[in-house]
């Protein structure tokens, strides 16, 4: 690490940039011949410079070579991890589905620790941000630890050197002492033992083995970094740069703008779920630009500039390169990595389709100069949370061989705005302290018992993960439950530092709801603890339209039927509905309340594309649910507004001000609309559990609409909905 120089490097890439693991492996690949012959040529040396030291000093070059292999095993683990030899469930949570969500991010094989993201959930208003960066002192301490766990599996008990006629007599256990200095690397072992060979008595203790890692310049990167997020957040920049990019009135490329108002006689609609797909796609496809001055593979991106397009493209590039960095690292290179990993996004509440926020017809005199039809504001909200996967790499270490160091960053954006940590920061040594908090030195209180079950069978429920949570301060994964004399249960300490009322045991299983209980352990009380979890239930799911006439005859079924039967009534319902047809994508949203305290949020979300076969299924459990669903029409559709006359009096013209103007139809082309919904609460009764299938039934109008008061009449039938909430109710069969 150098302060930094003068750089001058240039290089000419072509406009599209492929996929990051792409680049990575082309890397590896340039890498791996440009050092061969001069790592070939070392290599002789240092096997003629070891077979010298094995013939004068075989013992002490036996034991150092041992170390330096499991302490290269320990490094490598720890740069596969951001630092950490061990990922250990008691410090991490690993239980969830959403890397935005989690202490690490997996990918994979891949478990690799944020060394700074947002630690509360990304629904909640209380920010809360933490790291799980290892100081290297920690680093150092696992490292130690792996290599004194791990060192006789190579040493063997020494049965190799005993075969050349040494008898050995152990004097204590191997102690070993990691320094990361400047450049390299020193493991220091003190393992007393005494060697018998041929009458030859000799003392041995201190063994001293060198790593060519140049761990300290990397770490300190990751540092410099990670601590440029927190202060100049230049992943959110980036990200507001790719999202104004992708902002467009064009539905079928873009985003929407997050603010605009124009003229014309088409309004844009976007769809949520489609709005989510494009900026993760073109997340993926920009992160490749991103540049780090002062660092080995630092090379501008230069486009040749041929139009106005490629001179904006050479702009936005420009953009991309965050001068970040107070010292120079000429020999260790950065990447950035986004591919379309799973993300947290979220444009305004959610709702499926995103419309214009106001939309009104233009006064005549704006269209005789040239204005549209139609004048449309836009103002849409962003809330996008991604991870972000680093890796920092050294060619020169390892004699040539290279290391790769992994750590992860988070990307937070909520109203358009970075997210920042300024009033809630917790910053690294925070997060060292709830690190601390989850150490088995921690777990002081009395023996707590954990007992699961399964919420409908009342069975006991092993496999449980249990997690100890201190409000915002702490999560600990305590351990899982197991069968006990036929009972599901998990015995354990807790950490007693949590004031009374602040702790709650949490209980998941994949296939289950998490269940939360407020408990605070203390160091004398030994307590048994009953959970019951409700298992999850898939069953097939469609969905059915019904128009406002099918609705008014099941209201008044009686006259519909000729008859006052419940039997009547059930037929009715099967007549009185209709498929999706050919051009109709649907979007259903479930939201279920909590029912009890301790009971988790649960939100699923279903699209049913045009023209699509496909069988699909939903997990639900019992409960009271917010439904929201919504019909798109993708077909073009002109719809028409008309515009009254105006007729001025006689005084009116006298005074002035006002314009006579005929009657006059307006057209607006819309390439697809919402023409259906529908908002109400629902309440799914036990029988999902006997149940194969959910009918779930949406409102739509008798015919496509045509004029602007049949689609606004269209777009308000969502509001219709608890009206009729006894025929639009979803029905388990």
């Amino acid at each position: 690490m150098k302060k930094r120089g003068v750089k001058t490097k240039k290089a000419q890439v072509t406009l599209f940039i492929l996929i990051g693991v792409v680049i990575l492996f082309a890397s590896a690949i340039y890498f791996y011949v440009q050092n061969k012959e001069q790592v070939d040529k070392l290599g002789l040396e240092l096997v003629r410079v070891q077979e010298a030291i094995e013939q004068q000093a075989p013992v002490d070059y036996y034991v150092e070579q041992c170390v330096k292999k499991i302490g290269t095993e320990a490094f490598e683990l720890a740069g596969y991890q951001g630092g950490h030899v061990y990922i250990n469930e008691n410090e991490f949570n690993t239980n969830c589905y959403d890397p935005t969500e989690c202490d690490l991010f997996m990918h994979d094989e891949l478990k690799v620790p944020y060394w700074n993201y947002l630690r509360s959930r990304n629904t909640d208003p209380n920010i809360v941000f933490s790291s799980k960066r290892p100081s290297l002192l920690e680093t150092e301490e696992q490292v130690s630890d792996y290599v004194e766990t791990e060192l006789n599996r190579c040493l063997d008990d020494f049965k190799v050197l005993e075969g050349r006629g040494y008898n050995f007599e152990i004097l204590g256990q191997p102690k070993i002492r990691t320094k990361v200095r400047s450049n390299d690397i020193i493991l220091e072992l003190n393992y007393p033992f005494t060697t018998r060979k041929g009458g030859e008595e000799k003392e041995y203790e201190l063994f001293y083995s060198t790593l060519n890692i140049n761990f300290k310049d990397i770490y300190n990167l990751a540092t410099e970094i990670t601590e440029a997020e927190i202060n100049y957040v230049f992943l959110e920049r980036f990200t507001n740069t790719v999202l104004s990019s992708l902002g467009s009135l064009d539905t079928n490329l873009g985003i929407p703008p997050r603010y605009i108002s124009s003229f014309g006689a088409t309004a844009g609609i976007w769809i949520q779920h489609q709005v989510k797909q494009r900026i993760q796609e073109s997340l993926t496809i920009h992160f490749p630009y991103i540049r780090i001055p002062y660092t080995s593979n630092d090379v501008p991106i230069e486009i040749e500039v041929v139009d106005p397009y490629t001179a904006i493209t050479q702009a936005m590039v420009n953009s991309m390169v965050f001068n970040i960095l107070e010292s120079d690292y000429n020999d260790v290179s950065v990447e950035l990595y986004y591919l379309n990993w799973p993300s947290y996004i979220k444009i305004n509440d959610g709702e499926a389709v995103l419309e214009p926020s106001s939309l009104f017809s233009t006064p005549r005199l704006l269209r005789t100069i040239g204005l549209g039809q139609i004048f449309q504001e836009y103002d849409f909200s962003f809330d996008v949370s991604y991870p972000v996967l680093l890796v920092l790499r050294n060619e020169d270490s390892l004699f040539g061989k290279g290391y790769s160091f992994y750590f992860a960053l988070e990307s937070n954006i909520r109203d358009n705005h970075p997210l920042t940590n300024n009033s809630q920061i917790v910053r690294f040594e925070t997060g060292r302290e709830s690190t601390i908090a989850c150490r088995p030195s921690q777990m002081r209180s009395g023996e707590v018992t954990v007992i699961t079950k399964d919420k409908i069978t009342g069975e006991s429920l092993e496999d449980v993960q249990i997690e100890y949570s201190c409000a915002n301060l702490f999560t600990c994964f305590s351990g899982s439950t197991e069968l006990i004399n036929d009972s599901a249960m998990f015995k354990g300490k807790l950490n007693i530092n949590c004031v009374e009322g602040g702790g709650y045991l949490t209980a998941t299983k994949p296939g289950y709801q998490p269940f939360s209980v407020s408990y605070t352990a203390t160091p004398e009380d030994s307590d048994t603890i009953e959970i019951e979890i409700y298992p999850l239930k898939e069953v097939e799911i469609r969905v059915m339209k019904r128009t406002k006439d099918d609705l008014y005859n099941l209201k008044h079924w009686t006259s519909y039927m000729g008859s006052s039967t419940q039997s009547a009534r059930l037929q009715a319902l099967e007549e009185l509905q209709t498929e999706l047809g050919e051009y109709d994508e649907t979007y259903l949203s479930l939201q279920r309340h909590a029912q009890e305290t301790g009971e988790h949020e649960f939100e699923t979300f279903m699209m049913f594309e045009a023209n699509s076969s496909e069988t699909k299924t939903i997990s639900l459990i019992p409960g009271t649910y917010s439904l929201s669903s919504q019909l798109i029409y993708l077909q073009p559709m002109n719809v028409t507004t008309t515009i009254p006359a105006i007729e001025c009096s006689w005084w009116q013209e006298w005074v002035g001000g006002c314009e006579e103007r005929d009657e006059e139809v307006i057209t607006m082309e819309l390439d697809s609309a919402p023409i259906g919904g529908a908002e109400l609460n629902v309440t799914i009764t036990d029988d999902l559990n006997e149940a194969d299938n959910i009918t779930f039934y949406i409102m739509t109008p008798e015919d496509i609409p045509s004029t602007s008061e049949e689609l606004s009449d269209a777009l308000n039938l969502g509001e219709l909905s608890e009206e009729h909430e006894s025929s639009l109710r979803p029905v388990l069969r």
